[in-house]
């Protein structure tokens, strides 16, 4: 009987053991409570008097292995060779045994068998570790969705004039020049506001981690506004959230910073020169706001007191596209996250990024992806 701690992984890496080196094999944890068992003796070995005894060995075995590096070989109270080695996975250790052998039939083999056992051990863990990962991104994935849909709907209730501008100058330039792709600028803007932290924060390491985790999220929504692919700038943050906690220093913290910048950067589409940048820096972070409302051209320039014929003529020389399209890809790469959520059909999402109907989003999607929602969703796999 199979318990359903374990994967079906599992199970067929212990079958295929056994098949191979024919001496039975099993998966405990240290307690002795079996998890899987394939013709070993299961510690109620019928030669043994006491199964109590049998237990206690091969639990005094479990302590021998951790002291011993992961691997461990012994004999029962029968004079039965067993070698165990451990699996770390995703909860408690568990120890991976093979035997009963007999000393005649398997001595001379007992050192391959052991290393044999170990690969497999190791191959577990593998597994175990997948399943941990993957469990833990999608579950650090499904809360951003949840999230970034609160936010949504709580941006159509308060409409277009709802939205005001990050009142900081130097982050907006910084937004900016990561969205157009513009390092050298960013990198400028991104130093000019880490000296400001750095003053304000009086050497506090830890107050310092927590602007630049701020920071991160800054720089991977405005890497995302500027064309980067949303799965490739959710691996880097993850990876650098792993990380990040571990540094000790300021000076890591900088490093890190840079380091993440020039990543995300690289993530982003690049446009030669920008002229006006306060002006396009107002255009795109209206359009990041409000993209979820029917907007126009004419809304926009309103907004920022340009003619729509001058803004149109700036945007596409700058932006290298027209308004229209720009605000087509944004929403686009917004649906993209909320496809991954099982919560909302396809006809809501178009709703919630600003398509009037859903067949225009299947069509305009299509154009900028090569596939409808409905693959992209399926090939996403659904969390």
């Amino acid at each position: 009987m199979i318990n359903t701690q374990i994967s079906q992984n599992t199970v067929n890496l212990i079958n295929a053991f056994d098949n191979v080196v024919r001496c039975g094999c099993m998966l405990m944890n240290s307690e002795g409570a079996i998890f899987y068992n394939i013709n070993s003796c299961g510690m109620n070995c019928s030669e043994c008097k006491n199964s109590l005894d049998c237990i206690n060995i091969h639990r005094h075995a479990v302590f021998q292995t951790d002291q011993m590096g992961g691997k461990y070989m012994y004999l029962c109270q029968i004079d039965k060779i067993f070698c165990m080695a451990q699996v770390i996975g995703d909860e408690k250790v568990k120890y991976l045994i093979a035997g009963p052998m007999q000393k005649e039939l398997f001595a001379d083999k007992i050192n391959d068998i052991g290393e044999l056992l170990q690969a497999t051990a190791n191959h577990i863990c593998g597994y175990e570790y997948k399943k941990l990962v993957t469990k833990q991104i999608n579950y650090e994935k499904q809360l951003q969705i949840n999230d970034y849909i609160q936010s949504i709907k709580a941006r159509m209730l308060l409409g277009v004039n709802g939205f005001a501008p990050y009142p900081y100058d130097k982050e907006k330039k910084l937004t900016f020049a990561i969205m157009t792709g513009n390092f050298a600028e960013a990198r400028m803007y991104l130093n000019e506001i880490l000296g400001h932290i750095f003053f304000a924060s009086a050497d506090n390491l830890d107050a310092i981690k927590i602007r630049a985790m701020e920071l991160t999220v800054m720089i991977s929504r405005a890497s995302l506004d500027g064309g980067a692919d949303m799965s490739n700038v959710y691996l880097l943050n993850l990876e650098f959230i792993t990380d990040f906690f571990k540094l000790d220093s300021i000076e890591e913290v900088c490093f890190a910073l840079i380091d993440i910048l020039n990543r995300f950067s690289n993530e982003t589409f690049k446009v030669e020169q920008v002229k006006h940048v306060d002006l396009l820096s107002k255009a795109v972070s209206y359009i990041t706001a409000n993209y979820m409302h029917k907007i126009s051209l004419e809304d926009l320039a309103d907004y920022i007191y340009l003619s729509p014929s001058y803004l149109c003529k700036i945007f596409k020389e700058e932006m290298k596209t027209n308004f229209s399209s720009y605000l087509n890809k944004v929403r686009i790469e917004k649906s993209k996250i909320l496809l991954l959520s099982e919560q909302l059909t396809i006809t809501e999402i178009a709703i919630l990024v600003g398509f009037c109907d859903q067949s225009y989003f299947n069509k305009v999607f299509k154009k900028l992806t090569g596939v409808t929602p409905k693959k992209f969703r399926e090939k996403s796999g659904n969390i």
